[in-house]
């Protein structure tokens, strides 16, 4: 179970290729479900209707409650989930780890189970990111993408 982090405030640095630079603010948000695995919540601030809350859940051992139901779950691993308010946004997940690897693998055998398959890469118009793995469901695709962070 987690202990709930106190206030977050967090600044979102975007730069454009033409040099633009845009800051957004983000704060914490009250809950809005008891969650035990939910260590914080935060939205950009000032806005009436959020356009994305960015939860940190810490390591479970089931899905927790409010942990979007469309993204892959991997037990025992701590993750930051992105939800868009708007359905032409895709949600995502992010699991900070030392062993890539080892969690690509799992988020695609834990797919596979649930039903999707692998397929060969898309051409890249039809993707979101830089995927190193891309599944597909019906007509939904899920890109698996690891990105190193230098620490």
């Amino acid at each position: 179970m987690s202990e709930k982090s106190g206030p977050v405030r967090m600044i979102l640095r975007e730069e454009s290729d033409d040099g633009c630079v845009v800051d957004t603010a983000y704060v914490s948000m009250p809950d809005t479900v008891n969650d035990p695995y939910v260590r914080s919540r935060i939205t950009p601030a000032g806005q009436g209707v959020p356009r994305e809350v960015i939860t940190e859940f810490v390591p479970a051992p089931e899905r927790p409650v409010s942990y979007l139901p469309t993204l892959p779950f991997v037990p025992g691993r701590a993750v930051f989930t992105t939800e868009p308010s708007s359905p032409a946004y895709p949600s995502g997940a992010r699991w900070p780890c030392t062993d890539a690897p080892v969690l690509l693998e799992s988020l695609v055998q834990i797919s596979l189970a649930a039903d999707w398959r692998r397929i060969p890469l898309p051409p890249r118009e039809q993707l979101l990111g830089s995927p190193d793995i891309v599944l597909e469901r019906g007509d939904v695709l899920r890109e698996l993408q690891v990105v190193p962070v230098d620490g």
